[in-house]
């Protein structure tokens, strides 16, 4: 027989409330769930093999193809492009060509030397403070046949040479190293048409370089210039689904009400129905002593 007591309301609310609790929870976990599987499958986020490089010294790639329509990040640092003040040509006229591709749709060219310079180019790094920072050097995708493009960084009285295969590294800012500056306003990085190559086989491509301090690996600003990015997308995707999540979620709240509801409500009459019986025992006893009671 049901038993309308304190502990056992105690418990039906217990258990009422643990139950609106694993409901509610179900509920976030499966709306985190929908944006999680929205945002791994957009076909923002389909990276094919073939659009990226790989990851390491010699090509750290911060851009993709122009061609196929894919994003090209700039360089979190300082750029000097080949349309700035700060950069220069020498050489004659009849052997530069100029390309539109490569950073900023605009590119330098010309053919190679297989011994002799007759045509450079450089550019100013004038760096703020003294410091170890990080030289990268951009390639276009198209013009870089050399594989032996010489670059001569000027730098606290001395020079660096620096080798890189352009061919290998077509559309990607390439790593030159991390180099020691004086911040005197007097260093510079310098490319010269001479590869120790056949004569005029290849072309050198000419293009924009970065600089930035090597406190921080160009991976890690790489990283976090891209999560920047990613991040605002993630951002704009979850604005944009808020809506249908909370009409869901009004949705399951009501269901959740509503089962509540009809649950307290059975509870209350199984409660009515042993508190009837429990009344009408005592009375039915209560008549049956009256008429057992000898009348005086």
């Amino acid at each position: 027989m049901p038993i309308f007591g304190t502990a056992k309301t105690r418990m039906l609310d217990s258990n009422f409330q643990m139950t609106s609790r694993i409901k509610i929870w179900r509920a976030m976990a499966y709306a985190f769930a929908l944006l999680l599987l929205t945002v791994l499958t957009r076909s923002a986020f389909a990276q094919s093999p073939d659009t990226l490089q790989d990851l390491n010294r010699s090509s750290i790639v911060l851009a993709q193809n122009q061609e196929d329509g894919l994003l090209i990040p700039d360089y979190p640092g300082t750029i000097v492009d080949d349309l700035s003040e700060d950069f220069s040509r020498e050489g004659p006229a009849r052997y530069w060509h100029e390309a539109i591709t490569g950073y900023e749709d605009h590119s330098w060219w010309t053919q190679n030397n297989d011994t002799g310079v007759e045509n450079k180019a450089r550019w100013a790094l004038d760096v703020e403070q003294p410091g170890e920072y990080q030289v990268v050097v951009y390639i276009p995708a198209q013009h870089a046949t050399t594989r032996q493009a010489q670059y001569t960084l000027y730098h606290v009285g001395k020079a660096s040479i620096i080798v890189i295969d352009q061919e290998s590294n077509r559309n990607a800012w390439v790593v030159l190293g991390d180099f020691d500056f004086d911040g005197m306003g007097d260093e510079y990085l310098e490319l010269t048409d001479e590869t120790g190559e056949a004569d005029s086989a290849f072309e050198i491509a000419v293009d924009a370089v970065g600089y930035s301090s090597a406190d921080l690996s160009l991976e890690k600003r790489v990283s976090n210039a891209l999560w920047e990015k990613v991040k605002t997308w993630l951002d704009d995707q979850t604005e944009a689904l808020r809506p249908q999540f909370e009409e869901w979620l009004a949705r399951q709240r009501g269901k959740i009400l509503r089962q509540v509801g009809n649950s307290l409500i059975t509870f209350i009459d199984q409660q009515c129905t042993g508190l009837g019986a429990a009344m009408v025992l005592p009375i039915v006893a209560f008549i049956s002593w009256r008429k057992r009671r000898p009348n005086n």
